[in-house]
């Protein structure tokens, strides 16, 4: 018991410094990712500026700006066509762990990656490809029967941008070559070590608020008054930039679903270090009080023998 007190330690002191290096990425990742799409933002705003003068219009301009911004159409009969009578496979990519020991955090995840699973079925003309990384969801998947794609290894050593890279890479090369129309994430949203939440994103085609754009932006000649000049041209540098918008965010959630793995593994460890020395405790007074009880046995017993050769 007391080997298993002393393990539950170390594991909890090796996820805990885990735990701080996965703090300083997602704070580092969330800061980058909130700069890029804030300079995206003023790139959209300046192309948007001369050719379109409300949200409606821009709007429609939008999905033709970059093949990221809008899914390739599939007909019925497999041919490219129009959003009317179209067919669409939908990536959902599920991020687990490769172990257990870590409290509710992968069936936390894995519930609503299935149950997601199974509304998308119903829905008419949908084809679901499941992409999972770590070892546990590949592994819940396979037991009811749903073929998956996983990446194999993920987790296994240092993560670093490469990694997420590698994903972002094969999802993105499905979606430009019309195999995949829309991808959804599932992962855990990290808080802090007690608290974390099982979210549901949409990664392809990126989603852009044009709306958001248009709002408290001073208009000069019905059109949106430019925010800097740039060099080279605008459209350019957007383009060049969403790429990277897209990796810092797929990255993003990765590095969020690492730190609440860790952050679930160091309160469970921490837990189930209590619960031993509870667990040592009640065992400890209830061992001494059956040698106690044991001991005043064999005094009675003396007692007696010694009381009967006297009469």
């Amino acid at each position: 018991m007391k080997n298993t007190q002393q393990i539950t330690k170390a594991m909890k002191m090796v996820a805990a410094s885990k735990l701080r290096r996965a703090q300083q990425a997602i704070e580092g990742a969330r800061g980058y990712s909130a700069k890029l799409k804030e300079i995206s933002d003023e790139l959209l705003e300046s192309i948007l500026k001369a050719k379109a003068t409300t949200p409606e219009k821009a709007a429609q301009l939008l999905p033709g700006m970059h093949p990221l911004l809008a899914a390739k159409i599939v007909s019925l009969d497999g041919a490219m066509g129009s959003e009317d009578a179209a067919k669409k496979t939908l990536g959902l990519v599920v991020v687990a762990a490769d172990r257990g020991l870590c409290g509710a955090y992968n069936t936390s995840v894995l519930k609503v990656a299935w149950r997601r699973y199974q509304e998308l079925l119903t829905q008419e003309n949908v084809t679901v490809k499941v992409f999972t990384v770590g070892r546990k969801a590949n592994e819940f998947f396979r037991k009811r029967g749903v073929t998956t794609e996983n990446f194999e290894n993920f987790w296994t050593g240092r993560f670093e941008v490469s990694r997420a890279d590698l994903v972002t890479a094969k999802l993105t090369e499905r979606f430009l070559s019309g195999e995949l129309q829309e991808v959804q994430v599932i992962f855990t949203q990290f808080q802090s070590a007690l608290t974390q939440t099982v979210t549901e994103k949409k990664l392809l085609p990126m989603a852009l608020s044009v709306e958001e754009l248009y709002q408290d932006k001073p208009i000069q000649n019905g059109k949106i008054d430019p925010p800097y000049v740039t060099e080279p041209d605008p459209t350019e540098l957007f383009s060049k930039l969403l790429p990277v918008q897209l990796r810092m965010q797929m990255y993003a959630y990765l590095a969020d679903s690492l730190a609440s793995e860790l952050g679930a593994k160091m309160t469970a460890m921490d837990s189930a270090t209590r619960n031993a020395s509870d667990m040592i405790s009640r065992m400890s007074l209830q061992a001494n009080r059956l040698r106690q009880a044991a001991i005043t046995k064999e005094l009675m017993e003396i007692i007696g023998g010694a009381e009967a050769l006297k009469g």
